[in-house]
Formats: structure tokens, C-alpha cells, sequence
């Protein structure tokens, strides 16, 4: 586990989203990032800063009492959509120009830096000294997450947008095309893959002998992790781009407002609760005509029996509890567009979304 308070994309290696610890009964927006910046990408938070790369091609560090900017790194030319991700002091985020950058997480200090095949959009995933990321050329590779020493590439048949998980000495990468590939940790060997119907924009998740993942065809699937057989799937009813969060044998995964082919249709997608070892729905929110958001594009995270949620255009965050799906609170107006997935630490809630920059809600009390 990091030394972070909050790692990076979905809190932990395996994207499960899953953590335990308090989320209050109501919120107020506490802060705004200043100055203004475009973020997509999720919040990692360590000492006193939210570390987020943003749309400019920058790395922002902002104070997670206030919001204020600590420091700054250009990365150059293009937009960061990645998130970072942080683990001993040091920050990694990678570059649409294909750039491994490795900060100082207290000061922006730029401490190394790899060039991958292609554009980096796949957030960095650190376990056990490792970061593994996928790349826009087809590629997974594993670095050295203290030197930036390449330790091995994995080549997949398509790009990989999607967030690496990391479990029990296997990474769990998906390609844009439909594969999904389990990959030695330690050396990248392939020990199964299997091809999905739809595209896989959605990270992986895995939690315990299981990886979940969802695809544009709408489809939620169980894989066992040691071989990658099927254990269950289960329709959705709207295109699978937001990651699956796992908590306490319930899958919490959002459908957004698009067919397969990505056409947008009418009304926003459903937040959908599903047993963990059979796929049973539990409790759905919405319906494709009444659903949580336009585009349930960013990832849950389920924190002490809540579920927290953004959505692409619901102009609105989302607190729903999640044993029954009840909404537990809604900040209105903000954040407009969230396609990330949020932080939680020390009873704040911190989320990124396109409009606002950063914000922080926090216990009006």
C-alpha cells in the first residue's frame, strides 16, 4: 500500500474503489481550485496537496484545505488525461506525448523520465515498486516506479485506454478492441486472454480470485482471475465506460447514454448494484429513461457503505447508500462534467471534473 493518502485512479492497485472511511451525511462545497484549470483525469492526494494533471499539459498541486496551487509542472505539448499516481514521495502521470513523468511530490521536482511507444491516456498503476501503464501504441509496459528502468512490455492488439489492475503477482490489462489480458507481474508473460464483443474503455477491477470489466455492448462481466473463464454477465442496458467499483461482495457499476458505436440515445444511464458472485442485480438507479446522469462516465467510489458518483452533464455529485441505492445527498451545480472517479480522506470528498477544476465538499457542520 502507498504512503499516500490517496494513491491514485480508484485508490488501490486493483481499481475495486473500495475504502473504509467516513463520507458525511450531508456536504457543502468547501473549495474551488484556483486558479481555474480542465481536468478529466481522478485526484491523488499526499501530505497537504490534490495531485491532478490537467488539460493544459500541466501537473497541478493544490492545498487540500484551500485549493490553492503549491506547484505546477509543464509536462509539454498535449493534454494529460491520465491521473496520477503516487507511491513513496514520488508522483508519476503520464503525457499524450508518450512521456513517463516522475515528480517530487512535495515540490514538483521533475526526478526522471521515460518515453513509452505512444500517447499515455491509461492512468499509471504502482504495486510493489512497479508502475505498469498502458500506452496509445498497443503496448503495456512495467517500469521501475523509483529509477524509470524499464522491466518489460507487454504488446496487445489494440491501444490500451483503460487502468491496469494489479493482484496477486498478475496484471490485468484491456485493450480498446475487446481483449483482456492477465499478465505475469513480475515479467509480463501472458497467461490468458479473452476477446470482449465490444470496445473496453472501462479499467478493469479486481477484487479477491475475480476481474470485472464492462464493454460498450453494455455487458458486465466476472472472469476468474486464474484462467479467465466466464463466471457471469449481465446487461447493463447502456454502453460500459466507467470502471466497476467492488465493495463487500456487491459490483457498482454506471451506464452511461450510449449505444455500442457510442450513438448517443435518449436519457441518462442507470447506477447498477450486482451481486459479486453470481451477477443478481441488488438495486438499480434510474432507468434508461430516468437514469443518475447523461453520461455515467465517471468511476464510483464506495467509501464506508457509501457509494460516490459524478456524472458527464448531470450538473451534479452523486452520494447514494450502498446497501439499497438510496440517495444519501446530491451537490447540485457542480462538478458539471466529473469523468473521474473521486477521493475521499479525512471526511472530504475531493473530485475532478472539466468546468471547475478541483473542488472539495466537505461536512457543512
Amino acid at each position: 500500500m502507498s504512503d499516500a493518502a490517496w494513491p491514485g485512479y480508484q485508490f488501490d492497485a486493483g481499481n475495486t474503489g473500495a475504502v473504509d472511511r467516513a463520507v458525511p451525511d450531508a456536504v457543502e462545497l468547501w473549495w474551488r481550485s484556483e486558479p481555474y484549470f480542465e481536468v478529466l483525469g481522478s485526484p491523488a492526494v499526499a501530505g497537504d496537496d490534490v495531485i491532478v494533471g490537467a488539460l493544459d499539459g500541466t501537473v497541478y498541486a493544490v492545498e487540500t484545505d484551500s485549493g490553492d496551487t503549491q506547484w505546477e509542472y509543464d509536462t509539454g505539448p498535449g493534454p494529460l488525461w491520465s491521473s496520477p499516481a503516487v507511491h513513496d514521495g514520488v508522483a508519476l502521470v503520464g503525457g499524450d506525448d508518450g512521456t513517463l513523468h516522475a515528480l517530487g511530490a512535495d515540490t514538483g521536482e521533475p526526478l526522471w523520465r521515460v518515453t513509452a511507444g505512444g500517447p499515455i491516456h491509461s492512468s499509471p498503476t504502482i504495486r510493489d515498486g512497479t508502475a505498469y501503464v498502458g500506452c496509445n501504441d498497443g503496448t503495456v509496459r512495467a517500469y521501475d516506479a523509483t529509477t524509470g528502468a524499464a522491466r518489460w512490455r507487454w504488446d496487445a492488439p489494440s491501444r490500451v485506454c483503460a487502468v491496469p489492475a494489479v493482484a496477486d503477482g498478475t496484471v490485468v490489462a484491456a485493450a480498446w478492441h475487446g481483449t483482456v489480458a492477465a499478465l505475469d507481474a513480475d515479467d509480463g508473460t501472458e497467461r490468458w486472454t479473452v476477446d470482449r464483443d465490444g470496445v473496453v474503455a472501462a479499467s478493469p477491477t479486481v477484487s479477491g480470485d475475480t476481474v470485472v470489466v464492462g464493454d460498450s455492448t453494455g455487458r458486465v462481466a466476472a472472469l476468474a482471475l486464474a484462467d479467465g473463464s466466464e463466471r457471469w454477465s449481465v446487461d447493463a442496458g447502456r454502453t460500459v465506460i466507467a470502471s466497476p467499483a467492488v465493495a463487500d461482495g456487491v459490483v457498482y457499476v454506471p451506464a452511461g447514454n450510449t449505444e455500442a458505436d457510442f450513438t448517443p440515445v435518449n436519457g441518462p444511464g442507470p447506477l447498477l448494484a450486482l451481486d459479486a458472485d453470481d451477477g443478481t442485480e441488488q438495486w438499480r438507479v434510474g432507468t434508461p429513461d430516468d437514469g443518475v446522469g447523461p453520461h455515467a462516465w465517471g468511476s464510483p467510489v464506495v467509501a464506508d457503505g457509501t457509494v460516490c458518483l459524478g456524472t458527464d452533464g448531470a450538473d451534479r455529485f452523486f452520494a447514494f447508500d450502498a446497501a439499497d441505492g438510496t440517495e444519501r445527498w446530491t451537490v447540485p451545480e457542480t462538478p458539471t462534467f466529473a469523468w473521474s472517479a473521486p477521493a475521499v480522506v479525512d471526511g472530504v470528498v475531493y473530485v475532478n471534473n472539466r468546468y471547475d477544476g478541483t473542488v472539495a465538499f466537505r461536512d457543512p457542520a
